[in-house]
């Protein structure tokens, strides 16, 4: 006759995020196991793989996709039977199997514009944009700070004595993602 001891704890180590096609061990906190082997992880929901002897007291776990697992394991104990469970998060990739150089991408981006668009402030576009595409622009600065922008006609600030060096613009559609980088020397901007 087994028993669920309600006065031994058990607690689960390991990382309560992991991103896609990361692998994490798992181990439970102060082993009380009477032997060796008197474990017995599970998984339930999310596609992860459990990998090693899941009667060990500690397995690895590996994100396959995205979502949501819990991770449980059941011990036997001289107090009888304990269990744990702990909820693991896989943060899915948004850029996984996007690919830079594909040829087949429908992305065109061979440069982008910047334009005055107030004392102080410039605007950035690409030469072409889509509905269907998402944007993410960095904007660095010569500080070493950097402002972000999803918009895809972005506007930053340009202020004397803290201009922008860099500008750099990630395109992404459901094929692709293509990247393009400029450089600015502090002369640029000074007959801007």
């Amino acid at each position: 006759m087994l028993s669920v001891s309600a006065f031994a704890q058990c607690f689960i180590k390991g990382s309560s995020t992991l991103k896609m096609q990361e692998t994490e061990t798992y181990t439970v906190d102060k082993d009380i196991a009477q032997c060796s082997d008197c474990h017995l992880w599970t998984t339930n929901g999310g596609d992860v793989s459990l990998i090693g002897n899941p009667k060990d007291a500690s397995v690895k776990l590996k994100a396959n996709g995205g979502g949501r697992t819990i991770i449980s394991l059941v011990m036997l104990s001289p107090q009888g039977v304990v269990q744990c469970s702990k909820m693991v998060d896989v943060q899915q990739d948004l850029t996984a199997g996007l690919k830079s150089g594909d040829p087949n991408c429908d992305i065109v981006l061979t440069n982008f514009l910047e334009a005055k668009s107030s004392d102080g402030t410039v605007s950035f576009r690409t030469e072409s944009a889509s509905s269907n595409l998402t944007y993410e622009w960095i904007s660095s600065y010569a500080d070493g700070t950097t402002q972000n922008s999803t918009n895809p006609q972005p506007k930053f600030s340009n202020p004397e004595g803290n201009t922008i060096t860099a500008i750099e613009v990630k395109v992404k559609s459901k094929y692709c993602i293509k990247s393009l980088k400029k450089t600015y020397s502090t002369d640029y901007w000074k007959s801007y």
